[in-house]
């Protein structure tokens, strides 16, 4: 399990996010969803163990998250931050193997590049393993980063404790064919028994695909729960400031959302 127990983040007096209580599950996608400045990216960081909690404590396998090395650390979790910069000139397959080629983690050499394939085919990727990483579009990166996170669940030694993939707005700059081919592709890495968490902006996608879904505004957790209890006109109106229209899809009675035009909250 992943879990937060009144964990918040701060800076210079300004919490970003505060009183965080959460416990994820293996097998469960949740999806962290809210306004702009809510705290998602935050509290993310705060799961992976890039920030350390001004206040409180996140665990995982009933472990400090910050008591961990590095090196162990990266056996438990997979991320993929929001923004990635990489100056070297790699190969599409090079920057997937990065995932695996590193101190610790079992896949080494030809064992790497076969697993790295493997992971670029998961995603619609294999035609560009020999592409210059740099000629890609910003959507065809972000899907090899998703790849390269894969790589690293998938290299990392056996153990029984649940390991987690972290992905901020995994579906931002691809189109919609692809957006669905993450998504189910972190569906599928759930249904394995991994935790996976994302944030994400659109409110459909997480309805359509998440287990779990977590609130955030101002910095605060405003609900947590299955999507069709936390996708609410009520919730959704007051945390993002506009009049939501819950809607629900005939085939499967799943939950989707309208914005109501010129209708902004005092």
């Amino acid at each position: 399990m992943l879990v937060t127990e009144q964990a918040g983040y701060a800076v210079n007096d300004t919490w970003l996010v505060s009183d965080i209580n959460l416990t994820l599950m293996p097998g469960r996608l949740a999806v962290i969803i809210g306004p702009n400045g809510a705290g998602k990216s935050t509290l993310l960081r705060l799961l992976t163990g890039e920030l350390k909690p001004s206040q409180g404590s996140v665990r995982v396998n009933g472990q400090n998250l910050n008591a961990y090395a590095p090196a162990e650390l990266s056996k438990l979790r997979a991320v993929v931050p929001q923004h990635t910069i990489l100056a070297f000139p790699f190969t599409v397959i090079e920057v997937v193997q990065l995932g695996v080629t590193v101190p610790g983690l079992m896949a080494h050499g030809a064992k790497s590049e076969r697993l790295a394939e493997a992971m670029l085919a998961k995603l619609g990727l294999a035609e560009l393993a020999g592409r210059d990483y740099s000629s890609l579009s910003g959507g065809e990166r972000q899907r090899v980063h998703v790849a390269r996170a894969l790589c690293q669940l998938e290299g990392a030694p056996p153990s029984d404790a649940p390991r987690a993939l972290l992905v901020d707005e995994p579906t931002s700059s691809l189109d919609i064919a692809h957006q669905l081919e993450v998504l189910r592709e972190l569906r599928a890495q759930a249904r394995t028994g991994r935790i996976v968490v994302a944030v994400l902006h659109d409110l459909n996608l997480s309805a359509a695909y998440a287990d779990d879904v977590l609130l955030l505004a101002n910095g605060k957790a405003q609900a947590f729960g299955a999507p069709r209890d936390i996708l609410s006109d009520a919730l959704l109106s007051s945390a993002y400031r506009c009049n939501v229209k819950l809607n629900h899809v005939p085939d499967n009675s799943g939950p989707f959302l309208l914005p109501q035009a010129c209708s902004v909250s005092e």
